[in-house]
């Protein structure tokens, strides 16, 4: 929160929490608002807000958006995947029955937590989204190239399946992903389970998402102890 914005309100009240220096001065009826969507495989909206904070948040649920509601919001936030939002959706979708159904939930942390049922949300199908936009391809028209869905695959591959505990179902997810994209027979090769892929040229060292620039000047002193 911007303390600018708030100042006015934060007058009366003073909430407080274990390791913090001080308080934080708030009016009386001030509320922190936050938007929670829910569905039949959720039991976590019972939860209050955050602890300490319980007593100022106040939470609007909302339903799950149907498919035309995340056809009209990747649109509308990404007009250049007009062509190819509903095949975008169709994967999300998809990904979610396998996690739901199949798997019993999302294992974020190893082990199911707090009685929560873990979910991917519109939050991780946007993110998939902008990681797709954020590369020069051509959307127009109906003929994307195989590399262009490639990308999209590996993108989608780290967002969803690499959330998964299991090596089993993180490679179970990849290839219905590959499947629905029509990179079914490429799935394998295209997204290697064991190590980054490490490409080595002169200007720089990319290993798997991570790009390192070179540079003339030594970066350790190798007379030096390591460290």
């Amino acid at each position: 929160m911007c303390s600018q914005s708030y100042y006015p309100y934060w007058k009366v009240q003073a909430p407080s929490q274990l390791g913090m220096r001080r308080a934080v001065e708030v009016a009386d009826g001030f509320r922190l608002f936050a938007t929670v969507t829910t569905s039949k495989h959720d039991f976590s909206h019972a939860l209050e807000g955050r602890l300490t904070y319980s007593g100022l948040w106040r939470k609007v649920m909302l339903g799950e958006p149907n498919r035309e509601d995340m056809v009209n919001i990747v649109n509308g936030c990404y007009p250049s995947l007009d062509t190819i939002s509903s095949k975008l959706i169709d994967t999300f979708e998809k990904v979610n029955s396998l996690v739901s159904y199949q798997f019993g939930g999302l294992n974020l942390a190893g082990g199911f937590s707090d009685g929560i049922l873990h979910r991917f949300s519109l939050r991780d199908l946007l993110k998939w989204c902008k990681r797709i936009v954020g590369v020069d391809l051509n959307f127009e028209g109906l003929g994307l190239a195989s590399s262009g869905y490639q990308f999209i695959y590996y993108e989608a591959a780290d967002i969803f399946a690499a959330s998964l505990s299991s090596p089993d179902k993180r490679q179970y997810v990849a290839r219905e992903i590959a499947r629905i994209l029509g990179l079914f027979h490429q799935a394998e090769t295209m997204h290697p389970t064991d190590k980054p892929i490490i490409q080595a040229r002169h200007t720089d060292l990319q290993v798997g998402r991570v790009t390192l620039q070179c540079s003339d000047k030594p970066g350790i002193n190798s007379e030096g102890a390591f460290c």
